[in-house]
């Protein structure tokens, strides 16, 4: 079984891994980086601090993240972008009486 303090040692480790992904992305992974920086900074400071709550939190947050798919273009796997098919427009907000009557007497 374990422990709070270990399941929280092993997504650190985990996560740093993950620094290391997306850093050799580049650019792209930039700001994935330095989020994941964050949430391992924080996640330290909860351990040191020794409290639960805040270790729980820090434990929480580093769950959020996952691997980059290996077989995933790396550009949009670092940003999180998915292909999408495009959004229909969106309709027209009917008109009010007076705009209404304005446009058929024109």
């Amino acid at each position: 079984m374990n422990t709070l303090n270990d399941t929280l040692a092993i997504e650190r480790d985990r996560c740093s891994l993950l620094v290391r992904d997306f850093t050799r992305i580049g650019s792209a992974g930039a700001f994935g980086a330095a989020l994941l920086r964050e949430a391992v900074g924080q996640a330290d400071a909860a351990v040191r601090t020794g409290e639960t709550d805040s270790m729980h939190r820090a434990l929480a947050a580093l769950q959020r993240y996952t691997e980059l798919s290996p077989t995933a273009d790396t550009a949009q796997a670092a940003i999180g972008m998915v292909p999408r098919s495009p959004r229909a427009p969106a309709p027209r907000p009917a008109l009010c009486a007076p705009a209404q009557r304005y446009l058929q007497a024109a």
